[in-house]
């Protein structure tokens, strides 16, 4: 009868110990976590930016950034026109809503932001919507638009970092991955003043104000806070006939 030698993964250690080898030999790559996620709420948005947000959502999905490299979400993501199989849906212009392609597009590129900023990803390049969406709070928008409003990221890490895009039920959710650590990052933002609209009568129409502010978005990395944005919204006159 032949003896058999089985090695448990302490015996096979004190062996590569032995040989010479060292403990060193089975050291392995730190396992990829998630670094950091947010998601924004598809509730109230019309069907064609949904459509449109989880389109851009796959686009994004598997996008990977190598250490020290630059994401832009216009040339992974775009163009967003009917050839690319993007809808017409209500985006906002000037403040004001009217259709286009693409509209809801905006939506993954806010939701991205906010996970880039949990992950400690840094922020290259980032514009905010002339009025703030309701899916998010004041100030942790991204607004994008072709070509030339881009929402760009620069991976920090020594390590290449991934994006993941997807529906969570009534959530759309965008997580950074990559093989930590992770950096405890905390993101606060505040509402400082607030203005209510101004009546304007005579108008010829009836159309309700909305009340202007400013916000104070902030990141705090440990004991190290930096400024995000100090951002003013002027209120929108309520018209009256």
């Amino acid at each position: 009868m032949k003896a058999r030698l089985v090695i448990t993964g302490i015996s096979l250690l004190a062996l590569l110990a032995v040989g010479g080898l060292g403990a060193a030999a089975l050291r392995l790559p730190a396992p990829e976590q998630c670094l950091g996620s947010y998601g924004t709420s598809l509730r109230g948005r019309t069907r064609s930016q949904v459509y449109n947000a989880l389109r851009a959502a796959r686009a994004l999905h598997g996008a990977e950034i190598p250490p020290g490299g630059v994401f832009s979400y216009n040339r992974r993501v775009g163009p967003w026109n009917a050839a690319a199989g993007y809808r017409k849906a209500p985006v906002s212009y000037d403040g004001e809503m009217m259709p286009s392609y693409g509209g809801g597009v905006c939506q993954t590129s806010t939701t991205l932001y906010n996970a880039a900023l949990l992950a400690g990803l840094e922020v290259v390049e980032r514009h905010r919507h002339i009025r703030p969406p309701t899916y998010v709070a004041p100030g942790r928008d991204a607004a994008v638009a072709m070509p030339s409003i881009d929402l760009r990221l620069r991976n920090p890490y020594p390590h290449p970092v991934r994006l993941e895009a997807r529906r969570v039920g009534d959530s759309l959710v965008v997580a950074v991955r990559g093989r930590g650590p992770r950096r405890p990052v905390v993101v606060r933002t505040e509402v400082e003043a607030v203005a209510q609209p101004p009546e304007v009568r005579g108008a010829g129409q009836r159309k309700p104000g909305q009340p202007g502010f400013t916000s104070l978005t902030y990141v705090l990395r440990g004991k190290k806070g930096q400024v995000l944005g100090h951002e003013a919204y002027p209120p929108v006159n309520s018209l009256k006939p």
